[in-house]
């Protein structure tokens, strides 16, 4: 084929691991249209025949007119759904094959012109079941393949144009595999989503929607042209055609999330169905008001808890719990375990007027923990505010002896940001890293990361911001970011629970997830495009701060990933996974591959 001729893709198909190219070339006329065919997605080889789709009296389609193929099997045979354009005059047909080479036309769909896929494999009531659509999408049932039944009038669709673009039926339902497009034409941004339909109760939702993926910026001012999506080989491709080129594109990412108890990646953290697990206490002076935002750390068989409090003098303390099932709360002690000590974290008396730094639950104290066990000792970061200069970031640390002992023996604290700066959400790595401790901290609006020689400031040495973590201009976490909890080790990464606020929801708190390198937690492997928890429990929005979810805690217990966070700074909440899954999710969500095919 030379490469002068322009492309226009029509459909692509799989069937026993070989996949279907069906194209043709753009201004031709001929009855036929071109195949190749390949083993692994991305090198196509011409077929030595040349499709075609003939009608009940032996009259060929005019290929040139037709576009939008969407194949599947169903009992045997091979049936292709196609659109026609004569003039204005639009048309959806059927066609039916046994060999994807010769295609017969079974006749015009009456009633329905908008693009469509018979589901494969499947019947409901024993009809054929059809999703199609163009603005929304919709079903319809038929005997025939010709006469056909709208069941739902939306089944999925907004404001945008949505298009079927696969349907893959397994043990788990019917997933739908859909094309979304906002704008038009070279302002158009597509994008890939999935949802996933109960196969004995249809049109019924079990899982989803959820966005598989987003147009990147090398497609921007650009004529796109879809071509078809499938599964193979473990993961979902899809098609294109940019600008009016000589070759095909393809987007790839993993299908392997869409497995287990949670179908879709962004399913990430399961609430725990009783929170809050710790709430204020009225008859406690010191956790009258609130009690969020806990730090975490597992030690004996037990979640021990760390928590900030407010009670009725609005100074932040810090008080202490524990749970051995990672939820239920079995201890927590009538006293707080940790009081301001020091002048940069006293309060003395109450503000007179407005303070751009009370932006949280209490005029200053100790707020937000967060500890990390090395050797033995634990060492707690937080916050120290006086209610007057701004927030800075403190350490302190204790025996592990005494910390389970509940012998409060804490370390005088001392000051490791730098003054005059708000700096908060400070993290220690659990291990070093070529010698060094790695802390986290943010300064709006980045994560930032140091190495430090040795966990003593004393001498008014800073936190001075050595790397960055920045956020996300186009996605969710595009506002600000910070470290939740200490990141924990996995096989695949150092796992950082983080929160962060988005400019197209600037009121609300959100949770993510990334994986860091293990030898270089400064480089992101991974990052979640869509947030993992968001605020929209009741306990998530009423209290001192509405549509807050904050975390500071998260352990590991066997293959439970426990997170720990404070819901609209007031009480304290539990969310859940299975390790494996959650980094498997994580992986799948974020691996994103594009690349060119080869036409031999």
């Amino acid at each position: 084929m030379a490469t002068r001729n322009f492309l226009k893709g029509l459909g692509i198909f799989v069937d026993n691991q070989r996949i279907y190219l069906y194209y043709n070339l753009l201004n031709s006329s001929s009855t036929t249209f071109n195949l190749s065919t390949s083993s692994d997605g991305l090198s196509f080889e011409p077929s030595s025949v040349n499709p075609s789709i003939v009608d009940q009296q032996g009259i060929h389609e005019n290929i040139a007119q037709c576009s939008d193929f969407r194949i599947s099997k169903n009992g045997g045979r091979y049936f292709l759904v196609y659109k026609t354009r004569r003039g204005k005059k639009r048309n959806l047909c059927v066609a039916e094959s046994f060999n994807l080479i010769t295609w017969k036309k079974i006749g015009e769909i009456l009633k329905i012109k908008e693009i469509g896929m018979i589901v494969p494999d499947f019947k409901f009531d024993n009809k054929f079941v059809m999703f199609f659509g163009e603005k929304v999408i919709k079903t319809a049932l038929s005997d025939d393949l010709l006469n056909w039944k709208i069941v739902s009038n939306s089944v999925i669709g907004n404001s945008s144009s949505c298009e079927v673009g696969n349907l893959v039926v397994n043990e788990d339902g019917i997933l739908l595999i859909y094309y979304v497009k906002h704008g038009s034409y070279r302002r158009a941004a597509h994008c890939l989503e999935t949802v996933l339909f109960d196969k004995d109760d249809l049109p019924k939702i079990t899982n989803g929607p959820d966005t598989l993926w987003e147009q990147t910026e090398e497609w921007e001012n650009k004529k796109i042209d879809k071509v078809g999506v499938l599964v193979f080989g473990g993961k979902i491709i899809s098609y294109w055609t940019i600008g009016r080129g000589n070759a095909f594109t393809i987007v790839s990412c993993p299908f392997g999330a869409f497995s287990g108890e949670s179908k879709f990646p962004s399913v990430f953290l399961k609430k725990f169905r009783d929170n809050p697990i710790l709430a204020p206490i009225i008859g406690h002076f010191w956790e009258s008001k609130a009690t969020f935002n806990p730090a975490a750390i597992y030690e004996l068989g037990k979640v021990h808890l760390i928590y900030r409090a407010v009670g009725d003098d609005d100074v932040s303390v810090l008080g202490y719990a524990s749970t051995a099932d990672g939820t239920h709360i079995d201890e927590r002690l009538e006293e707080p375990v940790y009081l301001p000590s020091e002048p940069f974290e006293c309060v003395n008396g109450l503000p007179s007027g407005y303070n751009p730094y009370f932006l949280s639950g209490g005029y200053g104290g100790c707020e937000d923990p967060r500890i990390t066990r090395i050797d033995d000792r634990f060492y707690m970061t937080y916050v120290a505010f006086d209610g007057i200069n701004p927030p800075r970031v403190a350490l302190t640390s204790i025996q592990v002896d005494d910390f389970l002992s509940h012998r409060w023996d804490w370390e005088r604290p001392v000051l490791i940001s730098p003054p005059g700066v708000v700096d908060k959400n400070a993290v220690i790595l659990p291990e070093k890293i070529n010698g060094k401790y790695v802390i986290f901290h943010r300064i709006f609006p980045n994560i930032l990361v140091d190495f430090v020689d040795k966990l003593d400031f004393r001498s008014e040495r800073w936190l001075s911001g050595e790397f960055v973590i920045r956020p996300d201009p186009k996605s969710w976490d595009s506002r600000k970011i910070g470290a939740g909890p200490p990141p924990i080790k996995t096989k695949e990464g150092w796992l950082l629970i983080y929160h962060a606020v988005g400019e197209n929801d600037p009121g609300r708190y959100k949770i993510g997830a990334m994986l860091l390198d293990l030898s270089d937690p400064t480089k992101v492997l991974y990052r979640s495009k869509k947030p993992i928890i968001e605020p929209t429990k009741s306990y998530e929005n009423e209290g001192f701060k509405h549509g807050v979810v904050y975390p500071c805690g998260a352990v590991a217990i066997k293959n439970k990933l426990f997170v720990y966070y404070g819901g609209a700074d007031m009480v304290v909440c539990a969310a859940y996974a299975a390790m494996d899954q959650f980094l498997s999710k994580l992986k799948h969500h974020q691996t994103i591959t594009l690349q060119t095919v080869v036409l031999t």
